[in-house]
């Protein structure tokens, strides 16, 4: 049972995983305003815990409502943006889970100096 149980982990930890490569949205931008709550925007105010992101180009975009402040990994997209807009910092941000090639949120945000 043991040498069965051995042979299935090797097994899946063998067998390659498939990620998804993100849709890069934008790139090195500053962020200008971090709104959150009932943000009136097209998008939805996700019961209160909506958090959408200005850059400094003017485009704004929301946080992917699985990541928004009613979830800990939204807590903390939150709180980058806020780093990066108070020390500004530049930001790229990624929809790994757009359709039809739009980026109709944002799940990742890397940071820059």
């Amino acid at each position: 049972m043991k040498f069965a149980a051995t042979s299935l982990f090797l097994l899946v930890a063998c067998v390659p995983t498939v990620a998804f490569a993100g849709m890069q949205c934008f790139e090195n931008r500053r962020v200008v305003q971090v709104n959150t709550g009932y943000v009136d925007l097209p998008f939805g105010a996700d019961g209160g815990d909506a958090v959408y992101f200005k850059l400094d180009d003017g485009r704004v975009f929301p946080l992917n409502n699985g990541f928004n402040l009613d979830w800990p990994r939204g807590q903390a997209l939150h709180r980058t943006l806020l780093m990066a807009m108070a020390a500004r910092f530049r930001v790229t941000g990624y929809d790994h889970y757009g359709y039809g090639g739009t980026c109709d949120d944002i799940d990742e945000i890397v940071v820059s100096p």
